[in-house]
């Protein structure tokens, strides 16, 4: 039996007594030299608890050996290493053999550290001081759900901590988080606890709920189109059809080797994946978008079919079609076997020599309008094999019929011709019924005529009055032969068509032109002895002297033309010339990009509009300008011009003849020769500036042919010097130059006045 005693909450002059008397005794005891305190050592621990529910508490183990001698045993719980202040002390009286234990409420220390030891009385040994920290955490708090998946396992969900356990049948299975992690077990109706731990704390093992059951459907269908026996893919396209749980917010299709190795994972129901022969495993994960359950089906095995091309499908034997129509498409059965069909359309005129149809590539083919009996067959090519379907003999009828439909009249009530023929190797002959449908394909018709036809050769006209409510509306015409064939239907549209009336005016200009006016219709046309001129425009000229043609008009809108109507032509209106044209001086030697000119006067007496026309000498336009002063660009040889005028009172407008207009630069003629000049040195002299024999001035250069201002130079300390003259008229010099030499004496007196 172990007893022991505490000295917590002793007053002071007990516990110094009672280390008074501890002491003492140790005292005697260090006196023995015998004694060891290192084989208590290894027999001494302490501990702090977790953090579960239990308290918060610090304990002290001491195993007492069989063959120790002992009395007591003391423990002491320090607060500093090296202090000798302490918090408790324990006096325990054990039996030989016995492991006694001591422990204290902590709930008050957390975070703080103990120093604690232990000495054996009458076995004399005693332990270092041995540290402990309470710890200051909290249990975390524990979350979980439970489900079952396909009434085949038990999934769960544990969160809170950054170590997760479920408990079960005695066995701990543990995941660390950081957050939540998800068990699996294969027992259904065990029992499962769980619990999360923090920083070495644990929450309370907790028993978990299995709620309800969650089914992950396998996938009505995978399909995986065979691959060809003569060789393997790389790949392969998996369309999974279905599976899952029936309101996912996500499905995945995992898909293994038979081995158990994960190939690939994907959330399309549409992938491609490694061809593997033997085949595959596959699994489905989903989950249920209300709860956030997830489950995963068991794997199921899928091994690819090969295939091989043994049957290229079948048409029908024979169609007949009517000449110039188009047969449809032609449709052919599937091929049997095989994978990545190509497809090739072939044609025939005899059913023995093919060609491919340029194109004709898809498995279905819709040919043209045939005139001629064909054949055609599909050429179906999978697996490095290629075979044909049967062939098709499509016969074409051997007639045809013409048809045209035509509106015809530009009065009311409007009127509708249709114009057919039958063109035919055989016989064309027998009834023939003519519809007049009120739309592109209903049968409802507006007029149905039959017609016998009794030759080949003949012609049928068929009229038609449109009434009033037909205006606006539009028919669709064709024909029905007596074999059953009918010709593509012709719309026409129904319009209530007016004659246009005629406006026009007529007037000569200078006498030996005509302009006119004519308005009133969408075109406009005048006719001069036999010849039409159309115009959109509704202004007319034409070159015409007296004495006049004779000029008729008319207008037409929406192919409706008014009657000819002869046109008379009233007064003349005269443009004329101008009085002159100034053209701006310029020097022949160099003349100018451009040039001004004025022209004065010109076009009729009373003008709401003048503009002169300019051309070069072949006629080709160069500007028109309303205003008489304009810049032309310079043309040596010279322009031709015109102007067009619009009579203020009456509108009529008119253009003059054309004239020529010659242009030529101005040139300066050479001044009279001037006499050499004898001067003093520093003499001021004055070079003539007028001839005033041939009335032009003098324009002066140095020797190095720079221009001498004002005509005056000073004699220099040379002996001579020569100077160039031009002649200039004020706006061009001449192109000859005249010279002379100056010439410069010491003969001078103090005047400069040579002696």
């Amino acid at each position: 039996m172990v007893y022991y005693f505490s000295f917590i909450g002793m007053s002071f002059l007990e516990k110094f007594l009672s280390v008074f008397k501890k002491g003492l005794i140790l005292g005697v005891l260090l006196l023995i030299p015998q004694i060891g305190f290192s084989q208590c050592e290894n027999y001494f621990s302490i501990w702090a608890s977790d953090c579960n529910s239990q308290a918060v508490e610090v304990a002290a183990n001491l195993y007492v050996q069989a063959d120790w001698n002992v009395s007591s045993v003391e423990f002491t719980w320090y607060t500093s290493i090296d202090g000798n202040v302490w918090q408790w002390q324990d006096w325990v009286y054990p039996q030989p053999g016995e492991n006694i234990t001591v422990k204290h409420d902590a709930a008050s220390f957390k975070g703080q550290t103990f120093y604690v030891k232990a000495y054996v009385y009458g076995e004399n040994c005693g332990t270092s001081r041995k540290a402990v920290t309470v710890s200051n955490a909290s249990p975390p708090i524990l979350l979980t759900d439970g489900w079952q998946c396909n009434e085949s396992y038990v999934r769960l969900y544990v969160a809170g901590g950054d170590i997760c356990q479920v408990r079960t049948g005695g066995q701990v299975t543990t995941q660390t988080g950081p957050d939540r992690t998800d068990f699996s077990f294969d027992e259904v109706n065990a029992h499962y606890e769980a619990r999360v731990g923090s920083n070495g704390c644990y929450s309370n093992w907790q028993t978990v709920s299995i709620g309800a059951n969650l089914n992950v459907e396998l996938p009505n269908s995978v399909i995986v189109e065979p691959y060809c026996a003569e060789g393997s893919p790389a790949n392969i396209t998996v369309n999974v059809n279905g599976g899952g749980v029936p309101n996912p917010s996500y499905t995945q299709y995992n898909w293994y080797d038979l081995s158990g190795n994960p190939i690939t994972n994907h959330y399309s129901p549409i992938f491609s994946i490694p061809f593997r022969a033997d085949g595959y495993q596959y699994e489905v994960f989903s989950v249920d978008q209300v709860t956030g359950h997830s489950c995963t089906t068991a794997k199921q095995t899928f091994i690819p079919t090969s295939t091989s091309l043994t049957a290229g499908g079948t048409l029908e034997n024979e169609k007949q079609v009517c000449y110039n129509q188009a047969p449809g498409e032609l449709l052919a059965s599937a091929p049997t076997g095989g994978t990545d069909h190509a497809y090739q359309w072939q044609v025939s005129n005899d059913n023995t020599n093919w060609s491919d149809i340029s194109g004709a590539t898809g498995i279905t083919y819709a040919p043209g309008k045939l005139n001629a009996t064909k054949y055609y067959r599909r050429k179906v090519t999978a697996c490095g094999t290629s075979l044909y379907t049967n062939s098709l003999k499509l016969i074409v009828r051997d007639y045809s019929v013409y048809l045209n439909v035509e509106e015809i009249s530009c009065t009311s009530p409007s009127e509708l011709r249709a114009v057919f023929a039958v063109q035919a190797s055989g016989t064309g002959v027998g009834n023939y019924t003519l519809m007049w449908y009120k739309s592109a394909t209903d049968t409802d018709y507006q007029w149905q005529d039959n017609v016998n036809h009794n030759s080949t050769s003949e012609i049928i006209q068929i009229t038609h009055q449109a009434s009033p409510e037909l205006y606006g509306q539009s028919l669709w015409v064709s024909i029905e032969t007596p074999t059953g064939c009918e010709t593509a239907r012709q719309k026409i549209d129904i319009n209530e068509y007016t004659v246009p009336t005629p406006t026009y005016e007529a007037w000569s200009c200078n006498n030996n032109a005509i302009s006119l006016y004519l308005a009133g219709g969408q075109e406009s046309q005048v006719r001069v002895n036999g010849s039409v001129t159309t115009e959109i425009e509704t202004n007319f000229t034409f070159d015409d002297p007296l004495p006049y043609s004779n000029y008729e008009v008319r207008v037409g809108s929406n192919g409706c033309y008014s009657s000819w109507e002869s046109v008379y032509i009233g007064s003349n209106l005269n443009v004329a010339l101008p009085n002159s044209v100034i053209v701006e001086p310029y020097c022949e030697a160099s003349p100018p990009d451009n040039i001004h000119l004025t022209f004065e006067g010109g076009g009729v007496p009373n003008p709401s509009y003048t503009q002169y026309n300019l051309y070069d000498l072949s006629g080709k336009p160069l500007k028109n300008h309303y205003n008489p002063i304009f810049l032309m660009p310079y043309m040596p040889d010279g322009y031709q011009y015109e102007v067009f005028s619009v009579d203020q009172s009456t509108g009529h407008s008119c253009t003059s003849n054309k004239a020529v207009l010659s242009i030529s630069g101005r040139s300066s003629v050479l001044p009279v020769a001037i006499d050499d000049i004898v001067a003093c040195k520093w003499q001021l002299i004055e070079l003539p500036i007028w001839d005033s024999e041939n009335l032009i001035g003098y324009k002066w250069y140095d020797h190095n042919n720079a221009l001498i201002p004002d005509n005056t130079i000073r004699g220099l300390p040379y002996s001579s010097y020569q100077f160039t003259y031009r002649g200039y008229d004020g706006l061009c010099e001449s192109t000859e130059t005249g010279e002379i030499h100056v010439m410069i004496t010491n003969d001078c007196d103090d005047n400069l006045n040579w002696v």
